[in-house]
């Protein structure tokens, strides 16, 4: 057998249900082992570019033959994202800074995929991790973030988003305890107004409507008369051509928007460069996305 053929064949499938990192173990493991072989391909079930991060399965977890280069790349992303916020302090503080980069050997690479990581909070608290993979999680919650904030922030430019009154759901809705009043008041604000007090902006007629119901029951509104809820809530809820000269409403915003996570590496490298980023942002896609959702106004110079 040669040296590359035990990497040409398919991985088994994964239980999509699981956490992510449990889910790209194998991948993970399976890339380690190639680049720590002297094989020139392997086959592996991600995407050759885009998406939320370097390690994204395919759809139907499709193969695809990788060469060592195109690994390689994959890896010096992995790494830069171990490098740099939101990985943890712990994690980055292991990441040495000429393993980072353009220029970072395999051999000062691969030892970083086979560190661990306990969490300190969350669903996976105490739950030791693949460090690489625990960083990857971090990040893919962080331009799922950004990707929403970005297509709120279309719609606001479009003049298409929509708002729920919340000085009219508390005189509506407001409790006759009086104990009871500040708390709720308190919900309905921190669910339909911005920390500056101002409407909050929603993508759609429907998410506002919802945001209304939040605001009126809570979390778990939708367990009773849910349709007769958002159909209540309908009257609250007006859109952004109606906003005009309302005392709680934010200027249209002007921001650019760009879904970044789908593009090449090389030209959203490119638009972080033409954005202003300093060279320290720009060495790869992982670092040029982070860039950008640090500041998400930064994407008002992008020319696409």
């Amino acid at each position: 057998m040669s040296k590359t053929a035990q990497y040409m064949n398919p991985l088994p499938t994964a239980d999509r249900t699981l956490p992510y990192a449990e889910q790209m173990d194998a991948v993970l493991q399976r890339i380690g082992a190639f680049l720590g072989s002297r094989a020139q391909k392997v086959v592996l079930p991600i995407l050759a570019d885009g998406g939320k991060s370097p390690l994204e399965f395919a759809p139907q977890q499709a193969n695809r033959t990788f060469t060592r280069r195109e690994v390689i790349s994959l890896v010096r992303e992995i790494v830069s994202i171990m490098a740099e916020a939101p990985s943890p302090v712990a994690v980055r503080e292991k990441v040495p800074s000429y393993a980072t980069g353009p220029k970072g050997a395999v051999k000062d690479m691969l030892p970083l995929l086979d560190i661990s990581y306990t969490p300190t909070k969350g669903n996976s608290k105490d739950i030791p991790r693949n460090a690489a993979l625990h960083c990857l999680g971090a990040f893919r919650r962080n331009i799922g973030r950004m990707t929403k904030r970005n297509n709120l922030l279309a719609k606001v430019k479009a003049g298409k988003a929509f708002y729920g009154e919340a000085s009219t759901v508390i005189t509506a809705y407001l409790p006759k305890k009086k104990a009871d009043q500040q708390g709720f008041r308190d919900r309905v604000n921190n669910t339909l107004s911005d920390k500056n007090g101002m409407a909050r902006a929603f993508p759609s007629e429907k998410k506002a409507q919802k945001a209304v119901c939040r605001a009126i029951y809570g979390m778990d509104w939708h367990t009773t008369d849910k349709s007769k809820r958002i159909e209540a809530a309908a009257k609250f809820v007006y859109s952004q051509a109606e906003s005009v000269g309302r005392t709680d409403q934010h200027d249209v915003n002007n921001h650019t928007v760009a879904t970044l996570t789908a593009m090449h590496h090389a030209t959203v490298r490119k638009l972080a460069r033409q954005a202003g980023a300093p060279a320290s942002a720009t060495g790869s896609k992982a670092k040029a996305i982070q860039w950008f959702s640090d500041d998400i106004t930064r994407m008002q110079s992008i020319t696409l």
